[in-house]
Order: C-alpha cells, then sequence, then structure tokens
C-alpha cells in the first residue's frame, strides 16, 4: 500500500506478523514512527532505501493518529517540500489521466456511504488494539473493484459476499429487510 502523506512517503508490505515500511527518504520514516526511528535500516541497493518492520498495531495506530490530525482542506496545498510537493505533483496528473479513461467516470452510482466512528478511533488508538472497524451502518456497500457487495457482519466473522453482479439489488434489498 501506498501512503503520501503531506510530509513522508510510505510503502507498506507484509513481513510475516509484522508490517515492512518502506521509504525513499529516512526522514519519512523518522517523522512517522519517531519513536523507531532507531531501528531503521538503511537498504542502499533495495527499490526503497530505508525499511522498518514494525508489529501491525504500531503501524495502524501511528498513521490513524496521522489521520486523525488532519486540519487541511486541501492536501496538495498541505505539502511544504517543494521537491516533495512537485513528486506528489505528477502523481496527480497520472492519476487524473487514469480517472478520465474510465469509461464509467460518470454514470451514477446509488450506493450507500460508510460512516467512520471517530470516537471508537481515538479509543483505538489509546488502547492500543488491533484495528479500527468501518461501522457500515446494516447496509450493503457495492465493492466495484472485486465486483460484488459486501458488508461488515462483525468484528469476528469479517466481510461477507453478499451477491455478485447480476441480482445485486434483490440480494440486498433481502438481507436488509431480515435485518442482517
Amino acid at each position: 500500500m501506498w501512503i503520501f502523506l503531506n510530509d513522508a512517503f510510505l510503502s507498506v508490505v507484509a513481513d510475516h506478523a509484522n508490517l515492512l515500511v518502506r521509504a525513499r527518504r529516512r526522514e519519512d520514516l523518522e517523522r512517522t514512527f519517531p519513536a523507531a526511528a532507531h531501528r531503521i535500516l538503511a537498504t542502499p541497493k533495495a527499490d526503497y532505501g530505508f525499511r522498518l518492520s514494525m508489529p501491525r498495531s504500531l503501524v495502524v495506530a501511528a498513521l490513524l493518529e496521522r489521520l486523525l490530525d488532519i486540519d487541511y482542506p486541501n492536501f496538495k496545498a498541505s505539502v511544504a517540500e517543494d521537491d516533495r510537493h512537485a513528486a506528489y505533483q505528477r502523481v496527480w496528473e497520472d492519476m487524473f489521466t487514469f480517472q478520465e479513461a474510465d469509461p464509467d467516470m460518470f454514470r451514477e452510482v446509488d450506493e450507500p456511504r460508510m460512516a467512520f466512528d471517530w470516537k471508537a478511533a481515538r479509543a483505538f488508538v489509546a488502547q492500543g488494539r488491533a484495528e479500527p472497524t468501518l461501522d457500515l451502518q446494516r447496509e450493503p456497500i457495492w465493492d466495484a473493484k472485486r465486483r460484488v457487495m459486501v458488508r461488515n457482519r462483525s468484528l469476528d466473522s469479517g466481510v461477507e459476499r453478499i451477491s455478485t453482479k447480476r441480482g445485486k439489488r434483490r440480494r440486498a434489498k433481502k438481507l436488509t429487510k431480515r435485518g442482517m
């Protein structure tokens, strides 16, 4: 997963039970995970020059803190470093071109919105628990990437496939009526 922060660019991948957080610049890891700065490994011959392996809960907590601290109305304008801003601008332009190439870009979409429980997220950070959960308000969500309806049933069961592309509305209505 690539993560663009206004002062850091990170790549996060699985590393056995941990997450491996990689960066092009050491200071990106130092800014995001200051308590673990002494554990950063320099890997000059690898695609990412710096790496840090950490427990998932610590990575999630640090990134959630960054989410909770967002106070800007425009991400690109919040990037202070000129060279980082220029790099992010090029990515933005490439993704804008990617967006325009989508033939379904302007079709009407009627899908329920997800709500995030910020109070629970703050409690999660304070307690150092595993992972926060989205409150899907008992409504099915259409996942366009996987072309299935999904819905959060509980913390233990995770996400359930409700239907495939065909017949998605009929099945979703049945599940909603049954109170699932």
